[in-house]
């Protein structure tokens, strides 16, 4: 993301020299029409500057697609989303990207509780969406491998959702890939947990078959539906070859970082263990004096032990 918004200030000026006007703009993936809720003209340039950036890093890293027209609508209330999506919107969702409406529709910044830059990964995930809808084989993909790229591409993936995958793979609760097959299933109290353990396979993928596997596979869905057989041609393995690797990625790479989360309680801990062991040697120290003393009260020979009944 912070790349990405570098990009947004040379693109701003490719947006001011655009033939189209008002909330209407040109990318590479057609031209854009953006509804947003607010009327602060700084705002509305930056969220076009990252949509255009983030459509030319789509295309330059993985192809380029049919320019059609889309739009991008951002609401204020859960209502408005529920009924621009037609109620397709789930109700843990702060926002949808829709193949046969050509849109993505997102609630504010305050109606989703997060701050600006989250939303601007959100909208960059969603972005990713509308990308891969314009390649044919995606309809049969598997969740897992969509989610998971555009987690991957806005960043989302953060410190604490990858301690949550540490625990989860502690406690015996990690979803195996065929039941991140569809995100639809699962509950809001779990969905988190699905997209940071989809972005997970996404790294375990370019982790054992190279960074270019992303592009390759996109390049023979174009003209396939069968997303294994494409997995297979690619990498040798099945998905249950695959299955197997990303267990032993997780392990190698997300099973200790749970110790992250305790942490924190060192600055509380370590002060109460110095204290505790300035006052163990303090008084080590002291008996170790006692015994010097008597010890040489022992070596002279006008010392008088006390007697003892």
């Amino acid at each position: 993301m912070k790349n990405l918004r570098h990009t947004v200030i040379v693109v701003l000026i490719a947006i001011t020299l655009s033939p189209l006007s008002g909330a209407l703009f040109n990318t590479v993936l057609g031209p854009c029409d953006l509804h947003f809720v607010s009327n602060d003209p700084a705002t509305i340039e930056e969220i076009q500057g990252v949509i255009v950036a983030e459509s030319h890093r789509l295309v330059g890293e993985y192809g380029a697609v049919n320019p059609h027209p889309w739009s991008v609508h951002v609401v204020s209330s859960r209502e408005q989303l529920r009924n621009l999506t037609r109620g397709y919107a789930p109700e843990w969702s702060v926002g949808v990207a829709q193949r046969k409406l050509n849109q993505i529709v997102m609630l504010a910044p305050n109606a989703a509780k997060v701050n600006f830059n989250r939303f601007l990964e959100i909208l960059v995930h969603e972005l990713n969406h509308i990308y891969m809808h314009r390649i044919a084989g995606m309809d049969a993909v598997p969740a897992w491998f969509t989610e998971g790229l555009a987690m991957v591409a806005s960043g989302e993936l953060s410190l604490i959702q990858k301690i949550e995958i540490s625990r989860a793979l502690w406690g015996g609760k990690l979803f195996t890939l065929d039941q991140l097959h569809n995100m639809q299933v699962h509950y809001s109290w779990d969905v988190d947990q699905a997209y940071a353990q989809s972005a997970a396979a996404v790294y375990g993928l370019q982790y054992f078959y190279g960074d270019g596997i992303l592009r390759a596979i996109l390049d023979i869905l174009r003209y396939s539906d069968d997303f294994e057989a494409a997995f297979q041609e690619l990498t040798g393995n099945d998905l249950l070859d695959f299955q197997e690797k990303y267990s032993l990625y997780l392990n190698s790479n997300y099973r200790w970082i749970f110790l992250l989360r305790a942490s924190r309680y060192i600055f509380v801990v370590l002060p109460v263990i110095l204290v505790a062991g300035f006052i163990i040697k303090r008084r080590r120290g002291r008996r170790k004096l006692e015994l010097w003393d008597l010890e040489e009260k022992l070596a002279s020979s006008d010392y008088d032990p006390p007697e003892v009944n």
